[in-house]
Order: C-alpha cells, then structure tokens, then sequence
C-alpha cells in the first residue's frame, strides 16, 4: 500500500510537470512598418503583427540575453526587411500572442529574427 501512494504521487508530479509548466515559442510573422533607434540604442520595430512598438534588443548592451552584436545583425536584417518590405518571422519564448506582446522596453527579448518570403 505505501508503494502504491509513493508510485501514485511520482506520477502525479511527473504529469502535472510535464503537463502544467511547459510553453511553447511563439512564431509571430508580418512585415516591419517603422522602426528606430533610441538614444541608449534601444531597437524598436513596429511590426503588422502588434500594430505596436516592440523593443528587439540593444545596440549598446546586452538586454536579456541578446548580446550586442547580436543586436547588430538584427538592425541590418530588420533594415533590410522594413525597406523592401519582405516578411519577418519573429520567434518569442514563453507563449504570449503575438498581438498580445509587452510593448516597448518591456517587450519580451526574441529567440531568433528570421527572413523569409512564403
């Protein structure tokens, strides 16, 4: 019987936390309407898919986990996509719609900045 109710238990906390923690990247794609520069070098796009300002990263210091030179091959992406226009897929850990992102400086920090036609 105390067996039976630690194997119980074990399922139970192997179940719940395979089940209740876990969230998925969030793969928001559109095109880049406007974006700038602030004066600490902070990345701000305004994407189709927020209808907002998003913060992407810092060209000064590393914001989140995304490092400075990191940040620099976004710009020269994000340039490149807001000029001719072409589709971004942008990739958000944790979960949150797309049009639901935290805006400005309190975006959340990317996994990847992706360009891609269909």
């Amino acid at each position: 019987m105390r067996h039976t109710f630690r194997r119980a238990a074990l399922f139970c906390g192997l179940w719940m936390s395979a089940t209740g923690t876990a969230s998925a990247d969030v793969f928001c794609r559109g095109v880049i309407h406007q974006m700038y520069i602030q004066a600490d070098g902070g990345l701000q796009i305004f994407p189709s898919f927020r209808n907002d300002w998003l913060q992407l990263c810092n060209l000064n210091a590393t914001r989140a986990g995304v490092t400075v030179d990191t940040c620099k091959a976004w710009l020269a992406l994000i340039t490149t996509l807001q000029v001719t226009q072409q589709p971004v897929t942008i990739a958000y850990p944790g979960g949150s719609a797309c049009d639901a992102l935290a805006t400005s400086q309190y975006a959340p920090a990317p996994a990847y900045v992706m360009l891609g036609k269909d």
